[in-house]
């Protein structure tokens, strides 16, 4: 058994054929982690925030409390979404220093990820009885 994750980071305002898209893929089997959005409206009125059966992350700060923009009753969990280390874009080796929950899903999905594995390398073998 394999477990598939997307993460959609980003999109601010509502589309029922994303949503629809999201619903369908998450009925399959598919985990969604969903970015709560950074404009100060709340979760539960973009797409695909909204969208229930996904995991839906707010950006907590560096002192983990939550992000100022972040609210409502469709955001299920918070994740690191302030002064997140990536790469910059003047070198190869330039660094800078971004925030937002398109920072914070991205950590969801790759936790979930994680957990699933090992919770897979922790299961007991199981021995095969010879026929």
């Amino acid at each position: 058994m394999s477990l598939s994750i997307t993460n959609i980071s980003g999109q601010e305002v509502t589309s029922g054929a994303l949503e629809a898209a999201v619903t369908g893929a998450i009925n399959a089997g598919i985990t969604f982690t969903l970015s709560a959005g950074n404009s100060g409206i709340g979760a539960c009125n973009v797409s695909p925030a909204r969208v229930a059966p996904g995991l839906t992350v707010g950006a907590s700060t560096t002192s983990d409390t939550r992000g100022g923009y972040n609210f409502g009753s469709c955001l299920d969990l918070f994740a690191p979404g302030f002064s997140i280390p990536v790469a910059g874009i003047a070198s190869d080796v330039d660094d800078t220093f971004n925030s937002g929950t398109s920072f914070s899903a991205p950590h969801v999905a790759a936790r979930r990820r994680f957990i699933y594995r090992v919770t897979q390398l922790l299961r007991p073998c199981r021995s095969q009885t010879p026929s």
